[in-house]
């Protein structure tokens, strides 16, 4: 994959055109239908449909959209964040990558590992507040994103999660994947 930029990602980190608030997460090594079983979506409730489907019937946040992109599946949820909360579960044995975006309140970026989060921070805060069992890990792939990672980092001075996410997993997603019918399913609450 060529390096992608902030333009690139614009329609999806600040055009509203997906919404403004969701949740990405990238599981790398699985199918889309393997995802949502990850996420306890029950396999009878997948269904195939595209985003706009799920916007103009009201599906969200109770429906997740499920997609292949390289060598990973990737989860979309509008108006959700359940799979930065499952991130441990989704990650088992592999590796998962969470980006909440959320204009009303904390967003928060994860990256997991066999079952365990290696890091993760909220890029609305100082970058320097970072947790799990490895916070220093992504620090390269951080600065090349846009967070301030020296001392006296600050919250002001934004990198872009989706840039993050990027770098981690080769991968993003497009408009043009949105367009396609996907696998999507309800989990049980």
């Amino acid at each position: 994959m060529t390096a992608l930029s902030k333009q690139d990602i614009a329609w999806l980190a600040d055009d509203y055109e997906v919404d403004d608030t969701w949740c990405l997460t990238f599981i790398e090594g699985v199918d889309e239908h393997e995802a949502l079983a990850r996420f306890g979506v029950p396999a009878a409730s997948v269904r195939s449909m595209t985003f706009a489907e799920l916007m103009r019937d009201g599906l969200f946040p109770d429906t997740v959209l499920a997609a292949r992109i390289g060598d990973w599946a990737v989860l979309l949820e509008v108006h959700g964040e359940e799979c930065l909360g499952a991130i441990e579960e989704l990650s088992a044995g592999t590796r998962a990558v969470s980006v909440v975006r959320n204009d009303n309140a904390s967003e928060a970026f994860a990256y997991a590992r066999d079952g365990s989060v290696v890091t993760g921070f909220d890029p609305d805060a100082s970058s320097s507040s970072r947790w799990g069992s490895d916070p220093d890990h992504l620090l390269p792939l951080m600065e090349q994103a846009g967070f301030p990672v020296g001392p006296g980092d600050s919250a002001a001075e934004r990198g872009e999660p989706l840039l993050l996410a990027a770098s981690i997993t080769g991968v993003m997603l497009t408009r043009e994947i949105l367009e396609r019918p996907l696998p999507a399913g309800a989990r049980p609450w």
